[in-house]
């Protein structure tokens, strides 16, 4: 009987530590179920989420001798904006802030920012359909700091975002804007671009995100392109209340005007996310 007793005693241990086991095991998958559903919202340009991304980028081979360089980091902070039950209007800042050097014949390094933008989207707070976000606003561009690294003009157009999320891990969608100059230095030239950003991602259970897409510019008074394909890789991760995704790419420059970037450049991004629901 001793013997028996001490079977069942034992079993009741095995039984306890294999309960242990499996709620360990279900709060894990329901953890990673959470990172995945985070990480995927924030592949989402204009979903209802505070994101503060971080992006250093490097280029080659600028300038008429190909002998300049660009570095600088590029600060794209997102802030929903709950306007109403029905709609948010999500704010993002578009700020690089660059480093440019022997791209003129002196051979001199310039600083500051460029290409300074920021856009307003209205945004239902739900789907339009199943998985479907849309945005439309205004965009508002900012004079260069440095004339050497861009136009002095202020300019202002319309931007709008389609984004596909169906159940699973993948999201496919298009930004674009269309900016004109509106007032700045009259001995600049005018300001007519279109910016054109397709992007797809598949985002794994256990939150890495792969990525493509093309940050494209068309310049319609010149008749130019600028063209680059990105591809990246990032993992979310949690930190605190809040989750950093974190991640290297490469970018290809398939068009660019004579003296801009040529050839491959690099990227390394980290981006901090608020949820709602730490």
């Amino acid at each position: 009987m001793q013997n028996l007793l001490s079977a069942l005693e034992r079993n009741v241990h095995c039984i306890r530590l294999a309960l242990v086991f499996v709620a360990l095991a279900i709060t894990a998958a329901k953890a990673d179920e959470q990172l995945f559903e985070l990480a995927k919202k924030a592949a989402n340009p204009i979903a209802d989420l505070a994101t503060v991304p971080l992006l250093y980028n490097w280029d080659g081979q600028l300038g008429a001798t190909r002998d300049g360089t660009s570095n600088y980091l590029r600060l794209e902070p997102v802030l929903p904006l709950h306007v109403t039950p029905g709609w948010n209007v999500i704010t993002r800042l578009f700020m690089p802030i660059i480093e440019q050097a022997n791209v003129t014949p002196d051979g001199v390094t310039d600083y500051g920012l460029s290409g300074v933008n920021l856009s307003f989207f209205a945004s239902p707070t739900g789907p339009v359909a199943q998985g479907l976000s849309v945005g439309l606003g205004p965009v508002v561009g900012f004079p260069a700091s440095n004339p050497e690294l861009g136009s002095q003009k202020w300019s202002l157009g319309p931007t709008a975002a389609i984004v596909w999320q169906p159940p699973g891990p993948w999201t496919v969608g298009f930004l674009t804007r269309q900016l004109w100059s509106v007032g700045g230095d009259i001995d600049e030239p005018e300001i007519n671009e279109l910016y054109l950003q397709p992007f797809l991602s598949y985002t794994t259970s256990d939150a890495w995100t792969l990525g493509i897409n093309s940050e494209a510019f068309y310049y319609w008074l010149d008749d130019e392109a600028s063209v680059p394909i990105n591809l990246s890789l990032t993992k979310l991760v949690r930190l605190g209340g809040a989750a950093l995704s974190i991640g290297p790419a490469v970018r290809y420059w398939v068009e660019n005007p004579k003296t801009d970037a040529q050839g491959w450049g690099a990227r390394f991004t980290a981006t901090l996310v608020f949820p709602d629901d730490p």
